[in-house]
């Protein structure tokens, strides 16, 4: 692969947030067979013929490059053709992407013959719409925003490209191409001056603009899960900045923003030149999936199912992803919900292991980070142990145990360095910065504060969750040294409160809560009784969080059918909520946008967890 091909840009320069085109023309003499493989740093468009043919993010590290294949057989035709390709070069490190140098390589086939190559004999330009080295943000997680000028001279001069040094070991990324749907129907509200776009439910995918205008003008384009109070769409929140730019040409004005997926409801556009709508929208983009029809008797069983599913497609694309407004990252937590429902909902496999052993390639320090991939040095302890869960899970619902020769390596780091970190109390110590100690959005479990000096805090949930994932891991692996035994002892020693029969928080916090607790259920050194204190005092412990429900539910399932009608209750009061207040997705926290100073995410991925139960309890 990539014989023929070899890496290029438009120069020897590596300048943050900039975008180039190249050109490559072919002759075809029969119409079938003709594909088109490619890998970039960054973000990708390509137009065949003037027609939209293939769009992507490399999700990838640069020691492991991975490449797309798209067929372009329905964009071809007889004779000369035209593919232009549009390449945006990040260059800026997020929780979504990590840096390299610059560069494109790609080469289109025919069968066994290649009809077109990268090298140094491609043309190529500066691109003269995007504005290069903008670098606007619109968060830390997601990276960065752009600006597009419609009145940029198209007709720009190329000139050859430059070689650049990058290997030419790539590999397929071995799941499907994201599929663009068609447009939206929306509903448009038009004062004078602004106009509010309305999906009438949540969609992620790209920018999409038909219009004329009287005369050239700025337009700040904001996107949104929400209304304000105000009857806005929020565009800064925080040091966050939900918008695009773009600068319209008198005339007729049609742009799709392939290099950004945005997210949301709403489309917030100020105008001062008078515009004739076409169209103002979104066109979705998703993950091609087989989704399974679940029926149920219950009609708000069946609204929080379908809900729940949406929120699933909504937070899949080069990857699973937590929220596909805010951040668009993959976590091991988030993604083990996702998981779990999909097996369900769309009895997918292949996606599932390619994002497993995307998060084992980020294994740094002992514990896989934060997300993946990025070059963040802040782990989350908890989430490395949920990433053993999670491959259990994989292997349980698909049976490829093969998915072990590439993640064994970081299941075995994981298990070696929490182990190391058992002191002679026989428990495990909350890890010191960088490591994030977070186990869910709640008092008291949100992470903040790592020890100082050399005083130890011996954290519930890390312990909890430690020994409830070891059976799992040795199923997989084999029996491990640690001493079970006298980790359970010590959390009954030093974190059980006696007074009131449940678990503290930690050594240093004599708070209860349901996570904590559950954890506890499910780590073998709580029972019954547990479980019936958590239900009968619930309003006095920390609740538990949408993120969090497994834990709860299933701590209470090991109990057989004795809390099905309480889990399933639970269910219909949580997400009917949701729902009753008009959500079209399910929502970070139950707090909804309000959560997080006004940044709560509307959808969440790790929120579609009724699909699981409802299919296991009904």
């Amino acid at each position: 692969m990539f014989d023929n091909s070899k890496w290029i840009w438009i120069n020897n320069e590596d300048n943050e947030d900039e975008y180039a085109d190249f050109l490559a023309e072919f002759v075809l003499e029969k119409l079938e067979n003709v594909n088109l493989r490619i890998s970039v740093d960054g973000n990708f468009e390509a137009y065949l013929n003037g027609e939209i043919c293939a769009i992507g993010t490399c999700a990838d590290y640069p020691f492991h490059k991975c490449y797309d294949s798209f067929s372009l057989d329905k964009f071809c035709k007889i004779g000369k053709n035209e593919l232009k390709i549009t390449v945006w070069h990040i260059g800026k490190p997020s929780m979504t992407y990590v840096k390299a140098d610059p560069g494109v390589i790609f080469e289109i086939c025919q069968d066994k013959n290649t009809l077109a190559a990268s090298n140094e004999n491609v043309y190529s330009r500066m691109n003269p719409n995007y504005t290069n080295g903008l670098s606007k943000r619109i968060t830390s997680q997601l990276g960065l925003s752009y600006r597009y000028d419609n009145t940029g001279d198209k007709n720009a001069p190329y000139g050859k490209s430059v070689l650049v040094d990058k290997t030419n070991s790539i590999f397929s990324r071995e799941i499907a191409n994201l599929t663009l749907l068609s447009r939206v129907s929306v509903e448009v509200k038009d004062d004078g001056s602004r106009l509010l776009i309305d999906f009438r439910k949540e969609f992620a995918g790209h920018l999409d603009l038909d219009f004329d205008s009287e005369g050239e003008q700025e337009l700040l384009i904001v996107f949104g899960e929400h209304l304000d109070d105000s009857g806005r769409v929020p565009q800064i929140i925080g040091p966050r900045d939900f918008s695009v730019e773009f600068v319209a040409k008198k005339g007729n004005n049609r742009f799709l923003g392939g290099m950004r997926r945005i997210a949301g409801r709403y489309l917030e556009i100020e105008y001062k030149q008078p515009i004739k709508l076409g169209y103002i929208g979104i066109r979705p983009i998703v993950y091609p999936l087989n989704v399974k029809e679940k029926l149920f008797s219950n009609e708000l069983h069946q609204r929080i199912y379908d809900t729940s599913v949406h929120t699933l497609i909504c937070c899949m694309h080069e990857h699973y992803e937590d929220c596909p407004w805010r951040e668009q990252a993959l976590y091991s937590l988030d993604s083990r919900n996702q998981m779990l429902c999909g097996y369900i909902a769309f009895e997918e496999y292949r996606y599932a292991r390619y994002n497993i052993v995307l998060l084992a390639r980020s294994l740094h320090n002992g514990l896989i980070r934060i997300t993946s991939p990025t070059m963040s040095d802040l782990p989350i302890p908890f989430f490395s142990l949920t990433f053993i869960q999670q491959v259990y899970d994989y292997v349980k619902y698909s049976g490829d145990k093969t998915i072990l020769d590439e993640v064994t390596p970081a299941l075995d780091t994981i298990v070696d360095t929490i182990k190391s970190l058992i002191d002679e109390s026989g428990m495990i110590p909350a890890l010191k910065a960088p490591a994030w100690n977070f186990y869910e959005w709640s008092d008291g479990n949100t992470g903040y504060g790592n020890p100082v000096n050399d005083i130890p805090r011996y954290d519930l949930c890390l312990n909890a969750m430690f020994l409830y994932v070891l059976p799992m891991y040795e199923e997989l692996r084999a029996e491990t040294d640690v001493d079970r035994k006298a980790l359970a002892e010590g959390m009954l020693r030093v974190l059980y409160d006696s007074k009131n029969g449940m678990f503290m928080n930690s050594s240093k916090d004599s708070r209860i809560s349901m996570i904590g607790n559950s954890l506890a259920i499910l780590a073998g050194v709580g029972g019954q009784d547990l479980a019936e204190k958590m239900v009968s005092q619930r309003e006095k412990i920390t609740d538990i969080t949408l993120s969090m429900n497994s834990y709860f539910y299933d701590a209470l399932l090991t109990f057989g059918d004795t809390y099905k009608e309480y889990i399933i209750n639970d269910i219909e009061e949580k997400y009917g909520y949701m729902l009753s207040c008009g959500a079209t997705t399910f929502w970070e926290t139950i707090d909804g946008w309000r959560a997080f100073n006004d940044a709560g995410s509307l959808c969440h991925g790790w929120s579609a967890l009724p699909v699981y139960y409802l299919d296991l309890l009904l």
